[in-house]
C-alpha cells in the first residue's frame, strides 16, 4: 500500500464497487511525487477505462519543471476532499513542538533531517514554504510515499516528516509516532491536543499583497497558491 491517495482510492473504490457491481484494479505507482503514475495514465488510451486519482501535486508540475503533464491534460471529474498535513516526530524525539524544530534548524542550518517524497511532494513543499517564512533550513531524505516518510521517523532514520494525517492514524493513536503540529487553520477534532502550525507561526498564513495584485485576483487563497508556485519555480530548483 502507498500513501494517503492510495489509501483513499482503495476505500472509495470498494464503496463504488459494492453499489455498482463494477470491478476495479487498483495500481499504486509511487515515485517523484506522483509524476510517474500521472504520466502512465496520460500515456494510456483515453477510453474511459483508466482513472487517475492524485493529490494536489500535478497542478504544480510544470511550474516546478518536473513534468509537462499536469491536471490541465485530464478531464477532472471530482474533488474528493482535503486531508490536513501534519508534522511528525518519533515519540522519543527531543522535539516536543514545531517551534523546537524551527529553533534548532535555524541555529544549525542543515542539521535537521526531513523525510519527503521528492520535489513537488507535500514534505518538500512544506519544507520550502517553512524555509521561506522562518529561515529554517533542513536536510531532505527522499522516500517513495508519505507513509514511508512516517515510517522513517518511527524507525529513527530522520528527525521529522510532514505527511497527511490519514497516513499515520493508527500509529498516532498507538503512540508509535507523535504529531507536534497540524498544518491547517483549525485543529483536528480527533486530536484536539495537537496545536495548529499557525498557533506558533501565524505569519505562515498572513502573507500580504499590494492593492494592484489584490485587484487582479480577489480570491486571496488562489493568489497565495500562485505566489507559492512562482516562489518554488524561481527559488527552489
Amino acid at each position: 500500500k502507498g500513501g494517503a491517495t492510495d489509501i483513499l482510492n482503495r476505500g472509495i473504490s470498494d464503496i463504488v464497487a459494492k453499489n455498482t457491481g463494477w470491478k476495479f484494479n487498483i495500481k499504486n505507482v509511487p515515485g517523484d511525487a506522483g509524476v510517474i503514475g500521472t504520466k502512465q495514465v496520460y500515456d494510456l488510451p483515453a477510453d474511459g477505462h483508466t482513472l487517475l486519482m492524485a493529490a494536489e501535486n500535478p497542478s504544480t508540475y510544470d511550474a516546478l519543471g518536473i513534468s509537462d503533464v499536469t491536471f490541465k491534460d485530464f478531464n477532472c471529474v471530482h474533488l474528493i476532499g482535503y486531508i490536513a498535513p501534519v508534522v511528525v516526530v518519533n515519540p522519543a524525539s527531543r522535539f516536543n513542538t514545531f517551534k523546537d524544530i524551527i529553533d534548532e534548524a535555524k541555529a544549525n542550518p542543515g542539521s535537521i533531517t526531513i523525510a519527503d517524497t521528492g520535489k513537488g511532494g507535500i514534505g518538500w513543499t512544506a519544507s520550502a514554504f517553512i524555509n521561506e517564512i522562518t529561515g529554517a533550513r533542513f536536510q531532505p531524505m527522499t522516500y517513495e510515499s508519505g507513509t514511508a516518510t512516517k515510517n522513517a521517523v518511527i524507525n529513527g532514520e530522520c528527525d521529522f516528516a510532514v505527511c497527511l494525517i490519514s497516513e499515520g492514524l493508527d500509529d498516532f493513536k498507538s503512540g508509535k509516532a507523535k504529531m507536534v503540529s497540524i498544518i491547517a487553520l483549525d485543529k483536528d477534532k480527533d486530536f484536539p491536543d495537537v496545536p495548529t502550525i499557525v498557533e506558533e507561526y501565524p505569519e505562515l498564513y498572513s502573507l500580504k499583497f499590494d492593492e494592484e495584485k489584490e485587484k487582479l485576483l480577489k480570491n486571496k487563497i488562489i493568489y497565495k497558491i500562485l505566489y507559492f508556485i512562482y516562489l518554488f519555480k524561481n527559488k527552489y530548483k
